[in-house]
């Protein structure tokens, strides 16, 4: 079971709604409004020995959390920059 499954989901949507609060309901990674669906993401995930406190979690799309998975956030977002920066070189809407 994972951290964040322990956690009550009372709590769990209190600790959410606080993230997104702070982060202006942007995702973390895409910077998508995330009023509807966000994610509660680890900064360093819970598979390699990350925590379930504050200085560790974000509020995240339901995508790129998934895309993530376990991989490194800064090699993420450099990922989803460069993803971005294609789209716009090809003309498609970021």
């Amino acid at each position: 079971m994972g951290a964040m499954s322990r956690v009550n989901s009372k709590r769990r949507r209190k600790i959410r709604e606080r993230l997104c609060e702070a982060q202006n309901h942007r995702c973390c990674y895409c910077g998508e409004d995330i009023r509807e669906g966000a994610t509660i993401e680890h900064v360093n995930p819970s598979a390699h020995g990350g925590k379930s406190n504050w200085e560790n979690l974000v509020a995240a799309c339901r995508p790129c959390n998934e895309r993530r998975d376990t991989m490194n956030p800064t090699k993420f977002y450099k990922k989803i920059i460069a993803e971005r920066e294609r789209r716009q070189d090809q003309g498609v809407a970021a």
